[in-house]
């Protein structure tokens, strides 16, 4: 009677034996972004960040699609911004929308904004303006994760993610902060990039990993006015 637990004692203890060396065989994941895809993506700004928002407009909170091909160094960005306040400063009422085009081979950025000046339409459409800002930095940061430190398998938001510390973020922002970067543990797609400091925290949802074309990075329609005055102030690139 006793036969049957000893054998499937023996078995427990085999498979224990077997799991550190099986494991330990396991290759370590590499962090990597998609080279061309849109997604979805949240963004928080801490109230104490110092950053573009501190001040008046620290706290924000932003929602929208990206999209994104690094092999022609090109990223869109369709932000939806809300403030604390009562208004998103130079941005526009609260919330408001920011669009940003970068384009790296151009070193340009065309950022849509609200335009004030002309009534809403219906259901609170506003209208759009558009300005071409210099811009002298890469749109992506090719080296952001040469220093990444694996720190294993990790619950985020109870989805199953590897974990890495000492990366940057790959869309290049205004302040590059160390951060934490999460892919999801089956598909090693990129879930979120969390800055040690709790400055920002982006996360990415609903990739699409189709190829995208340049033409859904042409501003020519939107009859963006070159910068005048402080464009550096102006400009935003998250």
């Amino acid at each position: 009677m006793e036969r049957p637990f000893v054998l499937l004692a023996v078995a427990s203890v085999a498979s224990v034996a077997c799991w550190a060396p099986c494991a330990a065989a396991a290759a370590e994941p590499k962090p990597a972004f998609p080279r061309q895809m849109s997604y979805k993506c949240t963004m928080r700004v801490s109230l104490d960040s110092h950053d573009l928002f501190a001040g008046l407009n620290s706290g924000n909170n932003f929602s929208g699609t990206h999209y994104l091909n690094a092999d022609l160094q090109v990223m869109r960005t369709e932000w939806l911004m809300t403030c604390p306040g009562s208004t998103c400063g130079r941005f526009g009422p609260n919330p408001t929308s920011v669009g940003i085009n970068a384009h790296g081979r151009e070193q340009a950025m065309y950022q849509t904004t609200v335009n004030e000046r002309l009534p809403p339409g219906p259901g609170k459409a506003q209208a759009v303006q558009c300005r071409k800002l210099p811009m002298h930095q890469p749109v992506f940061n090719e080296s952001w994760a040469d220093g990444a430190l694996y720190r294993g398998v990790h619950y985020l938001d109870g989805q199953l993610c590897h974990r890495w510390s000492n990366t940057v973020p790959w869309a290049v922002q205004r302040v590059q902060r160390i951060s934490d970067f999460y892919s999801d543990f089956y598909t090693n797609l990129p879930v979120a990039s969390i800055s040690e400091d709790g400055a920002i925290d982006l996360r990415f949802f609903d990739l699409n990993l189709q190829p995208m074309p340049e033409s859904l990075f042409d501003p020519t329609g939107l009859h963006c006015g070159d910068c005048d005055g402080d464009c550096g102030a102006n400009s935003m690139l998250v």
